[in-house]
């Protein structure tokens, strides 16, 4: 399995306050556990293969990184101008594999 992210990172303060806690179970973890339901629509097997593209900048940022499976720590970066060239040669190598 490959990720695909673009963008530029985002950077959160160190400490948490009463309102970034609130963003955090109202938002970010919500929100994070629909993505992770939407990729487990990709890949539902050991056999499936698949791209999860996940295109916006937010998906770089340490808070978000933090909410993925240890499974997703691996990713190739791209940009809207190259993500169809990445899933190409993601397809391109598993068809030389078989």
């Amino acid at each position: 399995m490959v990720n695909f992210f673009f963008g530029l990172p985002l950077f959160f303060g160190s400490h948490l306050t009463s309102s970034a806690c609130g963003f955090l179970y109202s938002y970010l973890y919500p929100g994070m556990n629909k993505v992770q339901q939407a990729a487990g629509r990709v890949i539902r097997t050991e056999k499936d293969t698949g791209v999860i593209a996940l295109l916006d900048e937010r998906f770089l940022g340490k808070q978000y990184q933090e909410t993925f499976p240890r499974e997703w720590s691996t990713y190739d970066r791209c940009g809207l101008t190259t993500v169809s060239d990445k899933i190409q040669e993601f397809y391109r190598k598993r068809e030389e594999e078989c």
